[in-house]
């Protein structure tokens, strides 16, 4: 192999830190993707079908109703600042009423929602360990195709503790408030 050969093939990824991550959104390098950043490495996702956007506005609606009036707020896509070099976008992600910034932190959260139709795997996989890690308390993987929801709970430093899967049918418990919901 030759010395350049060499050189190109010792290239290592470009990494980020949460700041330079938040400079590139405020630049507008992201305005038409969507873009997480994971372990220091940007991590393009998949653009949401018409399932998963189907899925999103009912579920917002559901969660609207039993939030706002509580005191909590609905996050939509919005860059959640998470422990070692990551922001994700939860689909859903809700808070306790507070500032209007426009970055949601991790802390805050009480509960992240993701909607999957083509990033099941992804979603069960290392965002529940990024969320898990950031100690979110409760994870919900709402699964459009297979018509369940994973729950997750219980966050430890190797992934979340609890899990149980939850037919659409059958009631959800909402973290937060005293409530349950249907999603069908």
């Amino acid at each position: 192999m030759n010395a350049l050969a060499r050189d190109f093939a010792a290239v290592r990824p470009a990494r980020f830190n949460v700041a330079d991550y938040l400079r590139m959104a405020d630049a507008g390098l992201f305005s038409e993707r969507r873009v997480d950043l994971v372990d220091g490495e940007l991590v393009e996702m998949a653009p949401a079908q018409s399932p998963h956007g189907m899925m999103h506005a009912d579920l917002t609606a559901m969660l609207w109703a039993l939030y706002k009036p509580n005191g909590f707020d609905l996050c939509l896509d919005i860059i959640t600042v998470l422990p070692g070099n990551n922001v994700r976008a939860p689909d859903i992600g809700v808070r306790p009423r507070g500032d209007d910034g426009r970055v949601f932190r991790f802390n805050e959260l009480v509960l992240a929602v993701e909607i999957a139709d083509s990033s099941l795997s992804d979603d069960l996989g290392s965002k529940a360990m990024s969320y898990a890690k950031a100690g979110i308390p409760t994870y919900w993987v709402v699964d459009v195709s297979a018509r369940v929801t994973h729950v997750l709970t219980t966050p430890e430093d190797s992934g979340y503790a609890n899990r149980a899967v939850v037919p659409f049918a059958a009631p959800l418990t909402v973290p937060g408030v005293e409530s349950t919901l249907v999603i069908g």
